[in-house]
This record gives structure tokens, sequence and C-alpha cells, in this order.
């Protein structure tokens, strides 16, 4: 080894030098592992001292819209009918498809498979259909769900568990990847639900900051729902409303024993598709609708909401800012080291991930996760590199161009009449 060698340079260099080349990671990174870690294990502990006790389950409705799911919603409703919870009132919107779900919503309802079949001949968005469904709902509950995902039998009973608790407004339930042997990026998401969202909505229970009830699956107390006036127009219309909740009052669970299952994008060009929409509906969410919240002038504002609201600022936003910075700075101030220094970073990513992934087997009650293990040895530079340089494409999308206004997600005649944030 010479002193030209860039693995010498590495090892020649003073604690002061090691602190600023990996400074990035260690100050930025590491404390989310650490401490989602550290409350995951609390929680574990925590529910196995407590044990489950019976609770009065409220009366259910479920709220199912969907465009051109013709192929997707006999699946969807077969599910919920085999679930412990039998008495469940299950509203289907077909919202302006042309590929005959409106036929097979009436065919359901004749089986009587389906209560409610409620068909909008023009399309108006995800948000419009589920107030319509909410409007003809009877149950204490509602719980929304996705047309193409379906449930494991005691889901329904699991996910509306927690609004025993009058304080809780909402519940996110787990969400498991169905095809997840379709393709490599399939078996990457499979290690990124089960530490983002087994795992990590798990941590974020238990601090109370669950700032997000997925679209795909999640119960609302009646009440709590009319009270913020439903779903305004989205993109992003679950995270949007889950911080009116949030704002109103109402806490947020997590229902870890509420099992959903999804397709998730088995290609590249539609994971990154996917991931794009997300991260901009995220951007402009909680940076321009509810920026009022990291005003401390403002009053309505809870200590809960500026932290998750910090969580988003320094574990996504901030990081992907910062990271190309980073990058090249390491390579300005290190030269042919860098190569070495970034490799050391990254092997610390996947040992970290390794470490969270371990944990989820633990403590993630789900058949069949073991097989994801070796695809959580490559998540971590997955993750680091490939996602973070989607989610950067994303802001400067939508902090330079608004693009989530013009996302043909929700029909562009509604989208007029939405106010701009």
């Amino acid at each position: 080894m010479t002193p030209s060698d860039p693995l010498y340079y590495l090892l020649s260099m003073d604690a002061a030098a090691l602190l600023a080349a990996f400074s990035f990671s260690i100050i930025l990174d590491l404390p989310r592992y650490t401490f989602g870690f550290l409350a995951v294990l609390l929680v574990e502990l925590g529910s196995r001292r407590r044990g489950k006790g019976a609770v009065r389950l409220p009366t259910v409705s479920i709220i199912i819209a969907g465009h051109n799911e013709a192929a997707s919603i006999r699946r969807c409703v077969i599910s919920l009918r085999e679930q412990t919870v039998r008495d469940l009132e299950i509203i289907c919107v077909d919202d302006g498809s042309t590929d005959g779900m409106a036929d097979e919503l009436y065919r359901l309802r004749a089986e009587n498979l389906i209560d409610v079949a409620l068909v909008c001949r023009v399309r108006c968005g995800k948000s419009s259909a589920c107030n319509l469904a909410l409007s003809r709902a009877r149950g204490e509950a509602v719980v929304n769900v996705d047309v193409d995902c379906t449930f494991d039998r005691d889901a329904i009973e699991n996910i509306v568990c927690p609004l025993a608790n009058p304080e809780v407004g909402a519940v996110c339930g787990n969400i498991a990847v169905r095809n997840a042997g379709a393709s490599f990026i399939a078996r990457m998401q499979v290690v990124e639900y089960v530490i983002g969202i087994s795992l990590g909505k798990r941590a974020l229970d238990f601090f109370n900051v669950v700032a997000c009830a997925s679209g795909a699956f999640s119960a609302f107390r009646r009440v709590a729902l009319e009270g913020v006036g439903g779903m305004d127009v989205g993109p992003g219309e679950d995270l949007d409303l889950t911080l009116r909740l949030r704002q109103a009052g109402w806490r947020i669970r997590f229902a870890h024993n509420a099992w959903c299952l999804t397709d998730v994008p088995a290609t590249v060009p539609a994971f990154v598709r996917q991931r794009l929409r997300w991260e901009r509906d995220a951007l402009r969410i909680r940076l321009r609708k509810h920026r009022r919240i990291l005003d401390p002038r403002d009053r309505g504002a809870t200590a809960t909401d500026l932290v998750h609201q910090f969580d988003y600022i320094v574990t996504n936003l901030l990081v992907t800012l910062v990271f190309p910075v980073y990058l090249g700075w390491l390579l300005v101030t290190y030269g042919d080291a860098a190569w070495m220094i970034l490799g050391s970073v990254t092997l610390g990513y996947v040992v970290l991930d390794l470490i969270s992934f371990l944990a989820a087997l633990v403590v993630v009650d789900r058949p069949g996760l073991g097989r994801a293990l070796p695809y959580a040895l490559l998540f971590g530079a997955f993750n680091a590199y490939f996602v973070r340089a989607i989610r950067l494409v994303a802001y400067a999308q939508e902090w330079i161009f608004r693009r989530s206004f013009h996302d043909a997600y929700v029909p562009a005649r509604v989208r007029k009449q939405a106010p701009l944030y």
C-alpha cells in the first residue's frame, strides 16, 4: 500500500477528517435508523406485555372507488366478503370508467356481494368518488380501500379496533407486496415496504407522529371524516386528509396486524412514474398547502405536527437536496479517495438496512419475508442513489414547474376548480 493508494489515504485520516467525510450519513441518516430501531423494540415489548383485550367493534362501511377497474373489482370484493367481520356495508363507485366496470358493479349488486353501486358517467377523480360514497355510508367506521388490493381475513377487524379509543380519528393498515416474484424491482419494493411501512410506521405510531393514512387501506371514524369535510381534490388526497385530521385534534394510529396486499410496479419506468407522482404530491401538500404547520406563530399546530413536518424536511427534503452537493464536495476534497469513502458510506447503508430488515423478521408477523433477505443487501444502495435521484427530480419538477397541478390523476376540469397553493 503506497501513499498514493486511496485506501492508504482513507486510513491515514484523523478523527476530524473522518467525521467530515462521513458527516452526511452520520448526521442525517444514522439517527433515523437508530431511533426507529429502538422505538420498534419498545413497541414490541410493550405490546407483548399488554396483550390484546376485547373491544366493541364499530359498524363498518367500506368504500371502493375506481376508474377502469373492471378486472380487479370482483377479487377485491370477494376478499372483503371473506372477512371475520361479516356485517359489512360495501359501497362501490365507478368513476367514469370506459372498460365495463359499471356492468361488473351491477352484477356484484345482483349477487348481493355489494350493498351500493354508484356509477358516475363522467370521471371526477378519486376524492369526489369517495365523498359521494361517504354520503351514502351508514357505518360508524369508514374503511377506504384501493380496488386492486386484497386483504387477510382479519384485516378489517384489526384495522377498526383502535377506533375504540375515542381520541383516534383514523387508522392506517399494513401493506405487503403481492407480486414480489414479478421482477427485481418488485422484490426491492418488498424490502422497502417492510422497512418503511411495517417497521417504520410502527415506530412513528409509538411517537404518535403517523402522518399519512394510506389511500390503499385506512379506516376513519365517520364523524371525524365528516368533521373535516371529507377529501379535498387530490393528488395526494390521503396525506392531505391525514394532516387535516391531525390539525383537527384527532390521533392517527397504525394497525400493524391489519394486512393489505397490493401489486407494486414491476418495471423501472412504472416505478419511476409512481415515485415521481408520490414525491411531487408530498412536497405540494406539506410545503404548500400545509406550510403553516411550520410557522411558530400558528397556535393551531401541535408539537407532534411540528415533529412529523420536521422529520419530512430532514429525512426526505434536506437529505435529497444536500446529497449531490455532498458527492461533489467529496470529489473535490478527496480526489480518488472519494470513491473509497463513498464505498464505505454505501457499505454503511447496507449494514443499517440489513439490521432494519432483520429486526422486521423478528417483529413483523408475515410469512415468507425471509426470501427477500438477499435483496436487503442491495436495498441500501438502491434507496440511497436510485430512489434519491428520482426524489430529486420530483422536487425540481414540483418546485420549479408545479407539475402536480397538471397531473392527469385528477381530471383537468376538476383540477381547475381546486385552489392553488
